[in-house]
């Protein structure tokens, strides 16, 4: 099944990611739709609108920020825009390895702090979606959230 972004006012996640990744992205996405969460990405970009400025819009309106890290992440300038908007917005962000890349030193200065999901070293999917799902703050992105909700109880 292919994800479909988010199109509602409710809270939500920007997943940032580069294209040549969809193939290890988009099952993970699916995933995460499937177990209710609520996301936007790049391929809700209403035509004819200038492509800059949605994203921003988007990065601004989200409550959490997840961005795919790889190789084709770290050499793509609107991949790491979108990152160092969520960061001087103060969202809250997640980072999830697709691969073992190595940061540019000003992100590795910047984003050493963030915990992250190394994903590209699991053989099984339960463990990087159960660490996925316990992030603080992204289950207010999940569809019948409730606050004072534990994350891991269905709704």
């Amino acid at each position: 099944m292919r994800p479909t972004p988010y199109k509602g006012a409710g809270r939500h996640i920007f997943i940032s990611y580069a294209h040549k990744d969809s193939d290890k992205v988009y099952p993970i996405l699916s995933q995460m739709q499937a177990d209710g969460y609520h996301f936007w990405f790049d391929e809700g970009i209403d035509p004819g609108t200038e492509w800059d400025e949605n994203i921003a819009q988007h990065i601004d309106a989200c409550s959490y920020f997840i961005a795919f890290l790889s190789q084709n992440y770290v050499v793509s300038n609107n991949c790491m825009d979108e990152l160092s908007f969520a960061r001087d917005l103060e969202k809250d962000r997640l980072l999830i390895y697709l691969d073992d890349v190595e940061l540019p030193r000003g992100m590795q200065m910047r984003l050493n702090r963030l915990q992250a999901i190394f994903w590209n070293r699991y053989d099984d999917a339960n463990p990087p979606f159960n660490k996925l799902y316990a992030a603080p703050g992204i289950e207010t992105c999940r569809e019948g959230y409730q606050a004072g909700q534990n994350a891991a109880e269905p709704t």
